[in-house]
């Protein structure tokens, strides 16, 4: 009987022991964070965006259980419910709790050749004698319909340049002032808009360079990597 109870003693204090472990590993993987509540409207397409769990009274996100805030930021990143943000394109989704995925479905067929709403750039770069580069940008309005660009100043573009270690030499806008004025560009079905810029003499090196169109809308984001011998 005394052998009996001590092994009953020593088998609750091993299941009390690794329930507290579990405990203590669990409360290991939450951390508070400190975030901003203040609201932001958010809009799909240029529309402001209604429905969709939002609560027009409080502009606060109907999860299923509860009111939350429909959107917060933590360290410079904006965070959306996924749902919310899901379902304002169209896409269903569905929760699997015990693989933990998050599924996304939609029943419309993906677009086929010219695909609507979409621009392509292509990069290319002559090496002068003096050790300048000219930059050469070509933005392609690959749709089946006229898009028009909206800018918030005189920038139409910008890039940086890192070399072989990742370190950033060059960026565009760093050393030049834009006019604060709203402005737009229309690119016609097929049409190319052209950008130049000659930088400055670079080291002997590979070099990626980033591009992007500084627009509201389409970003055109290009990565060309280059060598100078």
């Amino acid at each position: 009987m005394k052998k009996t109870a001590m092994k009953l003693v020593a088998l609750g204090m091993v299941i009390g022991v690794l329930g507290t472990t579990g405990a203590v590993l669990a409360a290991s993987s939450l951390s508070s964070i400190q975030v901003s509540l203040d609201p932001i409207r958010l809009n799909v397409n240029g529309k402001l965006l209604e429905g969709h769990g939002i609560d027009e009274k409080s502009g606060q996100y109907f999860n299923g259980k509860k009111h939350v805030p429909t959107t917060m930021i933590y360290e410079g990143t904006t965070y959306v419910p996924v749902r919310l943000a899901a379902e304002s394109f169209g896409y269903q989704v569905d929760w699997d709790g015990y693989n933990r995925v998050i599924n996304f479905k939609n029943d419309k067929q993906p677009p086929t050749g010219i695909v609507a709403g979409s621009l392509e750039s292509k990069i290319s770069h002559v090496a002068n004698k003096d050790g300048s580069i000219d930059f050469k940008f070509v933005v392609k309005n690959q749709t089946e319909q006229e898009i028009t660009l909206t800018f918030a100043s005189g920038q139409r573009f910008d890039y940086n340049i890192r070399n072989a270690k990742g370190d950033v030499v060059k960026i565009y806008a760093a050393d030049k002032l834009f006019i604060q004025a709203l402005g737009e560009e229309t690119l016609k079905q097929g049409e190319e808009w052209i950008l130049t810029d000659k930088t400055e003499v670079l080291p002997k090196g590979e070099y990626t360079l980033e591009f992007w169109i500084t627009s509201n809308e389409e970003q055109a984001k290009q990565t060309y990597r280059f060598t100078l011998k």
